[in-house]
């Protein structure tokens, strides 16, 4: 084995395969380039492989084993294969992207043979990071370069030498042996790229701004662009396995220039690189002379669910050409625009604000946000009460009535057993013989005239209207050893009461012993008591404990036994 000039080849790596490509053999060349491999008899493919500044060939010094041929060895003679590596030359050269701006990438080399442009198995390096390469190739035939990002990443195509990225177009170079061929840049199609919005403080575009993109904290500018109408803009051919880490600048006449992303510095921008490509929304400051200036709407309305709340536009300086109300709960927005805002139960609790954007082309949008109003119902708070005896004759009011906005009017309707009592709309209500047994409540509405609601609240009652109980003594009798005390239980609306008299004495110092208990039978009723304390008058007092449908009822005696 030797080189192009006839010199021996030691070192080198020969393998013979089978037609399918399956190493059966190898071998290794000394020192005067020989080489010996022991196969079976049949017919093979014998390669070689050289280091990094040779070329790896197929017999017949081909570089592809398709335009190599099988050589058939045979048990007696063997057989001869002779390979003659060629001499080398180096093309040099810059990988750029579609812009023009250095990138690293991965170069190949390729060799033309049969017609065909075949890649070099030790296909050129990567470009370093100014995109500069040196690949060796074959000397004294045609060659040419491509390139590429590692492993197709980035979307960068494959570009080849003549600014194609076909390859029958490529252009080629016939290097003499020994040579260093300058072939210039090859500028890569494709690449990802790098865009975004850039916006002010009020959300609004910033058209006609100048991004640049820079290798790390580097002065390098590798592209830049200028945005839009709509504050966007694009970056193409920059690729971020090819480019490494960049940050980005954003400046412009009426702005104050920032970096990547909000920040005021390259040194504290964010490096946007693999894992945050997309650099999304650029916030802007425009300098105070281009910075509308406005004051915060006045809000007016009470917030209840069910009412609207009105925005009443602040002043801005230099006036604007357009002024939008957007409406907030808290710092979520609504996605409400306009000067009147429905309140809905939804946002019960919320802080409600307007936020006014005073917009002006070529300004900073102005920002002001209202003063909240706390969303809430119109409701009756805690729990009020029906107060009074719930006793016929007996008037019933409505106690600890509170509201969370102070109603224009009040109107009640009063239920029986939550049907209406026909007249009983006033804030007090007297029961009638025809509400015993039955339980009574109101409904209380109150109205905000001014806003157009309304809420409602049903007080229930907490027990049932019973008949007035009249309980009176009809006559006292004494008698030797007893007494007789006849007394009459009335109770208006109901024909038998029932229940129990209990009978109590009144001791001297004050308390009250037991006498005896009655169930009431009839009216009028008798009462015997014996055992009395004789030739004295001893106080009794009668207490009828009341019914389902009759109140309570007291009374008093002087009983004397003789």
């Amino acid at each position: 084995m030797r080189d192009g000039t006839a010199e021996p080849l030691a070192g080198v790596v020969v393998r013979a395969t089978s037609a399918d490509g399956v190493i059966v053999a190898t071998a290794t060349t000394d020192a005067s380039g020989h080489y010996q491999l022991s196969v079976d008899e049949g017919s093979y493919l014998f390669r070689i492989e050289a280091g990094p500044e040779s070329f790896a060939l197929w017999h017949g010094d081909k570089f592809a084993p398709q335009h190599s041929t099988l050589v058939d060895v045979d048990a007696a003679n063997g057989a001869a294969v002779d390979f003659t590596v060629p001499q080398a030359a180096t093309l040099t050269g810059r990988t750029t992207n579609a812009r023009g701006l250095p990138v690293r990438l991965t170069t190949f080399s390729h060799v033309l043979e049969d017609g065909e442009w075949i890649r070099i198995r030790n296909y050129g390096p990567t470009s370093q990071w100014g995109g500069e390469f040196s690949a060796v190739v074959p000397a004294a035939r045609p060659v040419t370069i491509s390139a590429r990002s590692p492993f197709n990443t980035d979307d960068f195509l494959e570009t080849w030498l003549g600014d194609t990225q076909d390859v029958a177009q490529a252009e080629a170079v016939t290097p003499d042996p020994g040579t260093s061929v300058a072939v210039g840049d090859i500028a890569v199609k494709g690449g990802e790229t790098l865009e975004g919005t850039v916006e002010d403080k009020g959300g609004k575009p910033v058209p006609g701004l100048t991004v640049e993109a820079f290798r790390g904290r580097t002065d390098e500018v590798l592209g830049s662009a200028t945005t839009d109408d709509v504050g966007a803009y694009a970056i193409p051919g920059l690729g971020t396995n090819a480019t490494g880490q960049v940050t980005v600048r954003f400046s412009g006449e009426r702005i104050a220039t920032s970096w990547g992303k909000n920040r005021a510095s390259q040194a504290e921008a964010d490096l946007i690189g693999l894992a945050s490509w997309n650099p999304g929304t650029q916030t802007v400051t425009y300098l105070p002379e281009y910075q509308v200036q406005t004051a915060p709407p006045t809000l007016t309305g009470s917030g209840l669910v069910g009412s609207t709340v009105t925005a009443t536009p602040g002043t801005a300086t230099p006036t604007p050409t357009d002024t939008e109300i957007w409406w907030y709960c808290g710092s979520t927005p609504l996605g409400v625009e306009g000067t009147q805002y429905l309140v809905t139960a939804a946002d019960t609790g919320c802080a409600l604000a307007a936020r006014q954007l005073s917009v002006l082309e070529g300004h900073g949008t102005g920002v002001a946000t209202s003063p909240p109003v706390i969303g809430k119902r119109f409701e009756v708070l805690d729990q009020p009460f029906v107060y009074g005896a719930r006793v016929v004759g007996t008037r019933l009011r409505i106690t600890n009535l509170k509201w969370s906005a102070a109603p224009d009017t009040i109107t009640y309707q009063w239920l029986r057993s939550g049907k209406p009592i026909s007249g009983a709309t006033g804030s007090t209500y007297v029961p009638t013989t025809t509400d015993i047994g039955d339980e009574v409540s109101v409904r209380i509405t109150g109205h905000r005239a001014g806003e157009g609601i309304s809420t409602t609240r049903t007080v229930r009652g907490t027990s049932l209207v019973r008949a007035r109980t009249a309980l009176r003594i009809v006559s006292v009798v004494s008698r030797r050893g007893y007494a007789e005390v006849a007394v009459r239980i009335t109770s208006p609306g109901v024909t038998r009461p029932g229940g129990y008299i209990r009978v109590t004495r009144r001791e001297a110092d004050g308390g009250e012993s037991s006498v005896t208990r009655l169930r009431v039978t009839g009216s009028p009723q008798t009462i015997r008591f014996a055992y009395l304390s004789p030739h004295r008058a001893n106080r009794l007092i009668f207490t009828f404990a009341g019914t389902t449908y009759a109140a309570p009822a007291r009374t008093t005696a002087a009983v004397y036994v003789r």
